[in-house]
């Protein structure tokens, strides 16, 4: 792996020790053995809040809510990996409960 790559694990499960977590851990332990800088974010962790649908950041190129959104998503920008982690239950993904 080249030098200064950096990897993002995205652990959308408000459970730290379960199964998702694990599994995105797993992946992010092989990327850091590769030679990656690794980044682990809790989306619990930050404030972001649903998205209204007034395609304001798509006219304005951001967001219009005050929450964490932005400073997540400059991580991913500069990330040339990103590992998403979200918990399946009952065949579906789970809607953010923090």
């Amino acid at each position: 792996m080249k030098n200064n790559v950096v990897v993002i694990g995205l652990n959308g499960s408000p459970n730290r020790g379960g199964n998702t977590v694990t599994l995105m851990n797993w992946v992010l332990g092989g990327c850091a053995e590769a030679g990656a800088a690794v980044e682990r974010l809790h989306i619990c962790d930050f404030d972001i809040q649903y998205c209204l649908g007034c395609r304001r950041c798509l006219k304005e190129g951001r967001c219009p809510l005050d929450d964490d959104y932005e400073s997540v998503l400059e991580k991913i920008r500069h990330a040339d990996g990103i590992v998403i982690g979200t918990p399946v239950c009952a065949d579906v993904p789970r809607t953010r409960r923090c």
